[in-house]
């Protein structure tokens, strides 16, 4: 037999072993690919409240210092920073990236469905050991930049604090200068493997001096814990202090304890306790000062202190 009638079936052989190698490669790539996504936020949790509004049928009980409507307000808060962001990177999660090396990935520039008009870059980096992944926003007004670095994130395959392993931070000041929307202040969040811990920093955004609220969320309930410097008054004057704690379970009634010090207020804090049902409605409201009046009863509370 010549070697000429073996070199047919051998140059099939060597395409066929050439197409298996780059069958391997390509789904290294993918596989690859896969885990610079799963370092960003990507979480499938629900922050919206199980029960019903506060309901307040006389003023005098003390409104302003009962802890449902703040609490409420906290997980739109939250569920709105994990939103913002979860879209921000979302194209991220189904595009191919435009750039690839063995330890980074970029992706984009994609339109930013929030800000029309504007594009959004995506860089991704990792360690050699791969166990620590970082992130970067960048925003232009066109799609051919300039690029301005508005956020800036941190995956680890070991918890960054307590049990959070990734945090993702945004800067309004410089998204709005890249974008030309009008905007202030920043805010971090910081997430659990599973979401089922949040925690969101913001700072500098309107009255709010700053404000880190955390939230634990198990079985449907949660437990809220919020510590922030803001002007209660809206006026100008010194920020309060302000600490806020509460818990609830999966139909939405719950507990909480709200104490304000500081600022404006000089020497004086007050710290005031409060139960709510389901629906909303007050069950006992107590305050150490006296701002507002007593009622109900503290037995009807069915959850403990938070």
């Amino acid at each position: 037999m010549s070697l000429g009638r073996l070199a047919a079936p051998l140059g099939i052989f060597t395409l066929l072993a050439l197409s298996a190698c780059g069958g391997d490669l390509s789904n290294a790539v993918f596989v690859e690919d896969a885990a610079f996504r799963a370092a960003l936020p990507q979480l499938a949790v629900s922050l919206a409240w199980p029960g019903g509004e506060v309901t307040v049928e006389e003023p005098a009980t003390g409104a302003e210092l009962l802890s449902l409507p703040p609490t409420q307000d906290a997980l739109v808060e939250l569920a709105a920073a994990l939103d913002l962001l979860q879209v921000t990177v979302s194209p991220a999660l189904s595009l191919s990236p435009s750039e690839r090396g063995e330890d980074y990935r970029v992706w984009g520039p994609y339109p930013f469905e929030e800000a029309p008009g504007s594009f959004i870059r995506l860089e991704m980096s990792r360690t050699r050991d791969r166990a620590l992944y970082s992130v970067a926003l960048q925003a232009a007004a066109t799609s051919l930049g300039p690029w301005t670095e508005f956020g800036v994130g941190l995956w680890s395959e070991e918890p960054l604090e307590d049990d959070l392993v990734g945090e993702l931070g945004w800067d309004w000041g410089a998204y709005g200068a890249a974008t030309g929307a009008e905007a202030q202040g920043h805010f971090t969040l910081a997430w659990s493997e599973g979401g089922e811990h949040l925690r969101l920093h913001l700072a500098e955004i309107g009255g709010l001096e700053e404000a880190t609220m955390s939230v634990l969320l198990a079985e449907g309930g949660g437990q809220l814990t919020t510590e922030a410097r803001v002007d209660l008054d809206d006026a100008g004057g010194l920020p309060e202090s302000l600490t806020l704690g509460s818990v609830w379970d999966a139909a939405g009634a719950g507990r909480g304890a709200l104490s304000v010090s500081g600022g404006d207020l000089g020497l004086v804090s007050n710290t005031a306790e409060h139960c709510w049902a389901a629906d909303g409605a007050l069950l006992w409201f107590s305050d150490e000062e006296g701002w507002g009046t007593t009622s109900g009863d503290e037995l009807a509370c069915a959850s403990p202190p938070p």
